[in-house]
């Protein structure tokens, strides 16, 4: 229990420092917060202490630890604005030192016609965003074969992000180097905990022009509950901080029948506060909460390997967006 603590005092340690913040920061990486996974999605982003498939590369990569084998997942965004976007994971065993994860994160939209003060067209803009991250995760005594194992896991991954602006015949690019370090913690069969540290780090461009992206905490815990047989209700919190912007929960739920069929629900981006911004707090509440919902099917394919496919919805305040995942495990 003491170590429960002790994860919880660290994760308010770099949580106080951005509480003392007095303006607010805008993030030049803000694709990076559409989310990985159309599962960890339907929960309302609120994976980080459960991390338990291969899209943990993205939330919490100490997760990795738990799984058994190689694994590969690619979720699309289905919507009704004109923006492509894809997240494509994998994760394997390197012998008996740990796993290794790659994810692909892409962001674009195209086409856009430009117009002068006249309305004369005068172009088209394009915009690419694009994060490659290799994870790494290691569990300190712990190991995933172990029916009810407990023990703590780290993580952390190194990422690249790329940009790119067209605009008619001219072209601005740019490029950063990231860091994050994460833990887990299975405390019981039952209950887990977790946190992830994104450090800041600076986006140069071509013209020379830096942006900064601020630094950020998620931490929460997970909690399963069985049923009996094979069914399971799992309840999961999140507190979610970046620099200089308003403390916000990530809330979900996630019921299993048979560990065949599950059905998710969850809010996203609920703030808790409205420090740092110009709106009130009802408002940003308003504007922001995303409820969200989703199901999921995992069929045993051969005895060792699955394959699944998520569904998630989220309901936001400019549209609803769909979220579609295929997996597999080996």
């Amino acid at each position: 229990m003491k170590r429960v603590w002790l994860i919880w005092f660290l994760a308010l340690l770099f949580i106080t420092p951005f509480a003392q913040a007095q303006a607010q920061q805008a993030n030049p990486a803000s694709f990076l917060e559409i989310g990985a996974g159309a599962r960890a999605t339907s929960v309302g982003s609120a994976f980080v202490a459960l991390a338990d498939d291969v899209s943990a590369a993205y939330w919490n990569p100490a997760g990795l630890a738990q799984l058994t084998g190689t694994a590969i997942s690619i979720m699309d965004r289905l919507s009704a604005i004109d923006t492509n976007y894809a997240n494509t994971t994998m994760a394997f065993p390197i012998s008996n030192l740990g796993m290794l994860g790659l994810n692909l994160t892409y962001y674009g939209v195209g086409d856009v016609i430009t117009y002068d003060n006249e309305g004369k067209e005068t172009g088209s803009l394009s915009n690419t965003e694009a994060a490659l991250t290799m994870s790494y995760a290691y569990g300190l005594g712990y190991s995933p074969l172990t029916k009810g194992a407990r023990g703590l896991l780290v993580g952390g991954n190194l990422k690249y992000i790329y940009k790119r602006l067209d605009l008619s015949d001219t072209f601005i690019q740019a490029g950063g180097i990231g860091f994050d370090a994460a833990l887990l913690y299975k405390l019981t069969e039952h209950f887990s905990v977790g946190a992830i540290l994104h450090d800041n780090f600076t986006i140069i461009y071509s013209d020379h022009y830096k942006d900064t992206v601020p630094m950020s905490i998620c931490a929460g815990g997970a909690y399963r509950i069985n049923l009996g047989g094979k069914h399971t209700l799992a309840f999961m919190l999140d507190f979610d901080q970046v620099r200089q912007h308003p403390l916000k929960l990530h809330l979900g739920s996630e019921l299993t029948i048979f560990k065949l069929f599950s059905v998710r629900a969850g809010l996203d981006d609920l703030y808790v506060e409205a420090r740092n911004t110009d709106l009130e707090y009802t408002d940003l509440v308003k504007y922001n909460l995303k409820p969200t919902v989703g199901a999921g099917l995992k069929w045993e394919v051969t005895k060792g390997s699955s394959l699944t496919m998520d569904y998630a919805l989220s309901i936001q305040r400019l549209g609803k967006r769909s979220f579609f995942t295929l997996g597999y495990a080996f």
